[in-house]
């Protein structure tokens, strides 16, 4: 949420993806899956619920450093260049359903 420049704006357009993600992968996820007439309709609405709950707790965590100073503190000490190289790869773990659900509630 943070990137090179960090700004309130970034950080809402941000936020507002997450609960877009949410929204509509599992919306279009249960359409999918209830209109599915073959296997690979139903998997694929499956997977697209799952993709649809993996956004949930992203969604979560950018309602909570949306409060001003929260990223800040939460990124404090942190090489910021360095970690958005390394989340350009961890966020292809979003398109394996229940991942990040998983993982979060594993950090708690």
């Amino acid at each position: 949420m943070h990137g090179l420049a960090d700004s309130t704006s970034r950080r809402r357009i941000i936020l507002w993806k997450f609960i877009l993600g949410a929204i509509l992968s599992l919306v279009l996820g249960v359409f999918v899956f209830i209109t599915a007439d073959s296997l690979f309709w139903t998997v694929f609405g499956l997977w697209l619920i799952g993709i649809g709950f993996n956004y949930v707790p992203l969604a979560m965590y950018g309602i909570s450093f949306i409060r001003p100073g929260a990223l800040q503190r939460e990124l404090a000490g942190l090489d910021i260049p360095a970690e958005l190289q390394r989340y350009a790869g961890l966020q292809t773990w979003v398109f394996l359903p229940l991942a990040l659900v998983y993982l979060a509630i594993r950090q708690r």
